[in-house]
């Protein structure tokens, strides 16, 4: 059994508790710090634009957000694209949601709703459906 004093020794690696860290230590460290805040709001502002809400045509009540999101909708209104190339291919379907990477991708029905990667992929023709989860009615 060790005594309290030698616990107190091998819980401080020999380190004297009460001896404090030298003074160059917080010199070098509040720099540090100071340069992590000053590139922080940089860094925020490039991985993370603002949101630009409505898509194309005003009348056309669509919106999307991601790369390539709602990309060929020509006619097609009411249609939400939120992810990369979400409702890619929407371009004659009305009322569409689709929330992920690929969710109704190659979409041309009307009152969809996809939530999840590749959920109603490749639905064509089929109208009211709702899919959440990963490739969920993929091949609608």
């Amino acid at each position: 059994m060790y005594s309290l004093n030698q616990v107190k020794t091998l819980v401080s690696c020999g380190r004297d508790p009460a001896r404090s860290l030298p003074l160059w230590r917080g010199f070098l460290l509040i720099p540090l710090i100071l340069v992590c805040f000053a590139f922080a709001p940089q860094t925020h502002a490039q991985l993370s634009p603002p949101p630009d809400g409505c898509y194309g045509d005003n009348t056309a009540f669509n919106t999307a957000e991601g790369c390539d999101a709602l990309f060929t909708n020509t006619t097609g209104v009411g249609n939400t694209g939120i992810g990369w190339r979400s409702g890619f291919f929407t371009s004659t379907g009305n009322f569409n949601t689709g929330c992920g990477g690929g969710v109704l991708a190659l979409n041309n029905a009307d009152s969809n709703t996809g939530v999840g990667a590749a959920a109603l992929l490749l639905n064509d023709a089929g109208t009211r459906n709702t899919a959440c989860g990963t490739e969920a009615l993929g091949f609608n």
